[in-house]
């Protein structure tokens, strides 16, 4: 946690601007206008919102609604309502109630930025992303050979390796990490890439024993559903 960097806002601000001038979506007054799922969720926020702003109303304005204790219990209503739909499995929220090896243990998976570029961020956005999910990730440190790799791996008993390919270098550091393992007897180990890999690489990724590769834009829970389906297919 820290102030943002004088890079970061700079990427903050330009998203916006971005947004604004290329994406077209200030050229129209609603740009999901027709969407009845759209329509359906916002009348359904409104509806929901209007209740609660009407009875902070009837108690006299947000200071005295605060005072009361009234918006702590809708907090605490809201969070036991969410948590009961994911205890009885309505809401799904992969790795946590659904999709897990067994009962007892978390997906282990080490995410490690297979290219020596120094560029992390999208690795660690992932590695991010798969812990909202549920699943206990480690982050190795940049720059690791593939010897490295597989032993932090074999070290942190892992079920899962995240390669992050940005370089061109997939084609030579991910076999070679699937080679060490196989050294040291943990090709039990699934080994998954992402990243920007052409897609005629991709035959080559899998003879080379690649369990998944995952490209630019793939969906998160799509990731976790298809490693926990491989995870599981080999129990």
């Amino acid at each position: 946690m820290g102030l943002p960097t004088p890079f970061s806002a700079r990427i903050a601000r330009n998203t916006q601007i971005i947004l604004q001038e290329e994406s077209g979506i200030c050229k129209v007054a609603d740009p999901w206008g027709g969407s009845y799922m759209m329509e359906s969720l916002t009348d359904e926020m409104y509806d929901a919102a209007l209740k609660i702003i009407k009875e902070i109303d009837e108690l006299g304005g947000m200071a005295k609604a605060v005072a009361s204790g009234m918006t702590k219990l809708r907090i605490e209503e809201a969070a036991a309502k969410k948590q009961a739909r994911i205890d009885s499995g309505k809401d799904i929220i992969v790795g946590v109630n659904k999709y897990r090896l067994d009962k007892e243990s978390q997906i282990e998976v080490l995410q490690i930025d297979n290219k020596k570029d120094g560029h992390d961020r999208g690795a660690k956005v992932i590695a991010t992303g798969f812990a909202d999910l549920g699943f206990d990730v480690d982050v190795g440190p940049l720059f690791q050979t593939p010897a490295e790799a597989a032993q932090q791996a074999i070290d942190a008993d892992v079920h899962v390796i995240g390669a992050s390919s940005l370089a061109a270098g997939h084609l030579t550091l991910i076999p070679q990490l699937i080679e060490e393992l196989n050294k040291r007897g943990r090709g039990d180990i699934l080994v998954v890439a992402g990243g920007v890999i052409p897609p005629q690489d991709y035959d080559a990724l899998y003879k080379a024993g690649v369990a998944l590769i995952f490209g630019p834009g793939t969906r998160l829970p799509l990731c976790a559903n298809n490693i926990v389906e491989k995870l599981e297919a080999k129990l």
